[in-house]
């Protein structure tokens, strides 16, 4: 965990995505600490109720989820769970969830496979072939910002990175699209969310793909700041 800001300033507890860690959020956060208490924690290591624990760790009545992809899809189940504490919910690139049985069997199939890979395969072979995925094509072009990433990425247990893909995979989650306070963004070159998000109110982060909070820290930043403005 760290946390950044006053901490008399309104909170925000950053949940970062699938084989990232806390440190993803430092250049949104950097943008955004003088005007709040930024909380970012890493996935693995939180279990179940300890985002309430952080909050009565710094005793904070409430406070703003942001989440990407995977860690934006936590927030929007645990907004679901206790709005009272969660009032609201800034999700980049996190699916709202998927409707039918048929759908949800197809994605643990899916993620199945790909927690085989982690448990089986090198883990740097896995990498490649998880960066291959057309959603990361532009953050790919970007060399330098991609292999910084990497060598984050090369930190991390694969074995607890195949429990935590099963335990938060997209098949256990309701569908939650439609909920009150939430904001969904995506980038503009991340054409499978334009998608996903096609009838949902949701924004786009100009020249980015599916890694819109390293592509463009700056506009995620921005986009946090305009939804918690009442806050300010």
């Amino acid at each position: 965990m760290f946390f950044q800001g006053n901490k008399h300033h309104f909170p925000l507890l950053f949940l970062h995505g699938f084989l990232g860690c806390k440190e993803d959020w430092e250049g949104v956060i950097a943008l955004l600490q003088d005007r709040f208490f930024c909380i970012a924690i890493d996935l693995p290591d939180y279990g179940e109720g300890s985002l309430v624990d952080i909050l009565s760790l710094f005793n904070l009545p409430l406070c703003g989820l942001i989440g990407y992809s995977m860690g934006g899809r936590i927030a929007l189940m645990e907004r679901a769970k206790q709005s009272e504490k969660f009032p609201k919910v800034v999700a980049f690139s996190a699916h709202p969830g998927l409707s039918s049985l048929a759908e949800k069997q197809e994605r643990y199939a899916h993620d199945l496979l790909w927690a085989e890979m982690l448990k089986t395969e090198p883990y740097e072979i896995f990498l490649e072939k998880w960066y291959a995925q057309e959603l990361f094509a532009s953050l790919k072009e970007r060399t330098d910002l991609f292999e910084q990433m990497l060598k984050r990425r090369r930190k991390q247990n694969p074995q607890l990175l195949a429990k935590m893909l099963l335990h938060y995979s997209l098949a256990h989650q309701s569908y939650l699209g439609k909920m009150h306070a939430v904001h969904f963004v995506c980038g503009e070159r991340d054409l499978k969310y334009s998608m996903v998000y096609t009838g949902l109110s949701f924004e786009k982060i100009a020249g980015c793909g599916h890694a819109v909070l390293l592509e463009n820290p700056a506009a995620c930043a921005a986009s946090i700041a305009n939804q918690f403005r009442e806050y300010l």
